[in-house]
């Protein structure tokens, strides 16, 4: 009908894209819309998600109360129940839902468990011989390889595993750390070799992904760059770090600056409207100089930074990220009078851990931080400071 031809077309021109974020898929741009035409469930996912896309793009809180959504129509929710009627047909194939609606519904920790379940489903796929040849219209007839769902599936377990607000675990050893540090100080390197030979024939979007591979890469060697017992202990150790956390932003700034929405979008409209990809970008790294980077300036930068430019990453939102970012400023510079530098903020004021926590059942979530919070050295039972969402 009209309605689905309007979110198919929106999906090729608008969400396809996105949810590429800066790189070239040839799932979501080719197999896909391919898979639209064989497999009816595919298709009632792709229109409600769509659909849903388009309304996010709007900014319809709507979306946001399942309720209001069934009384303005709920045809996302009729299309999304169509899509789960079809793989519940006994030749339905993988019977996974589509988390990413969920994300855009703001239904983490929903999302949260369809990622898993998604997990599950394809590792049982990949073992059974049976399963493999009954889904044989997903992997042939429908063009869509179980190595590509494996691979979309794999990123999103990813960040199930990592939080933006604690990107990298403290747990890892300082040989591990090291290794890793090597590791993404050689990709560095190659990648700045790349764009020295090439970078005057690659289009925007094609720099605009190299930018945000080199701020994962910078992320990372300044996460990684301070030892273990350091990290655990000595809250003050990246006051050291203003440099990395400089460029950090700077090179956030870039990419939030080069961003546009669709070339025939009026000028007002361009980046105003809130943008969506499957992969992280941002969100963690801007959010990471807002908590360790203690200069009053700079990490107020990347609080409006995240403010400044709606987006949802994957399964992470950067407007609950920055509120999060902006309290932890509020709770540490407390009492403190004028912070001039990272140096007037004393360590035990400095937040030390951060805990999320979603709820399934009111599909909100907090989190948790904690701090010495004692101005004495003797250790304290320490202070506890919740945000929900």
């Amino acid at each position: 009908d009209d309605a689905e031809r309007r979110s198919f077309q929106y999906f090729r021109t608008r969400t396809s894209t996105q949810l590429c974020g800066y790189f070239v898929s040839d799932f979501w741009e080719r197999l896909v819309p391919l898979a639209i035409h064989h497999e009816p469930a595919i298709k009632h996912a792709v229109v409600a998600l769509a659909s849903l896309h388009e309304r996010y793009e709007n900014f319809d809180e709507s979306i946001l109360r399942s309720n209001q959504d069934i009384i303005e129509g709920g045809y996302a929710l009729q299309q999304y129940i169509k899509a789960i009627q079809e793989v519940a047909k006994p030749s339905g194939g993988i019977k996974s839902k589509n988390g990413t609606a969920l994300t855009l519904r703001g239904h983490i920790a929903s999302a949260l468990s369809h990622v898993r379940s998604g997990v599950k489903i394809l590792e049982s796929v990949r073992n059974t011989d049976s399963l493999l040849s009954h889904n044989s219209t997903i992997d042939e007839d429908c063009c869509v390889p179980l190595d590509a769902l494996h691979l979309i599936i794999a990123r999103l377990d990813t960040q199930v595993a990592q939080n933006p607000l604690n990107t990298f675990p403290d747990e890892a050893t300082n040989i591990q750390r090291e290794a890793l540090r090597q590791n993404f100080a050689k990709c560095s390197s190659a990648l700045q070799a790349f764009l020295e030979r090439n970078a005057h024939t690659m289009d925007k979007r094609s720099l605009q992904g190299a930018m945000v591979l080199k701020i994962s890469a910078q992320h990372a060697r300044t996460y990684l760059s301070v030892p273990l017992y350091t990290v655990l202990h000595d809250q003050m150790c990246w006051d050291q770090l203003y440099p990395e956390w400089e460029e950090q932003v700077s090179l956030c700034t870039a990419v939030i600056e080069a961003e546009t929405v669709h070339v025939m979008e009026p000028r007002h409209l361009q980046n105003t409207r809130p943008t969506f990809c499957l992969d992280m970008s941002i969100i963690g790294p801007l959010f990471t100089v807002a908590h360790k980077c203690r200069d009053p300036i700079l990490r107020r930068k990347a609080v409006k930074l995240l403010y400044s430019a709606p987006r949802q990453e994957g399964i992470w939102d950067g407007m609950i990220t920055a509120r999060v970012a902006e309290r932890i400023v509020a709770i540490e510079e407390a009492g403190l009078g004028e912070v001039k530098c990272a140096a007037d903020v004393p360590g035990w004021a400095r937040i030390n851990h951060l805990e999320v926590k979603v709820d399934k059942k009111r599909k909100n979530g907090t989190v948790e931080l904690r701090r010495e919070g004692s101005q004495r050295e003797e250790t304290q039972e320490g202070e506890q400071h919740v945000i929900e969402w």
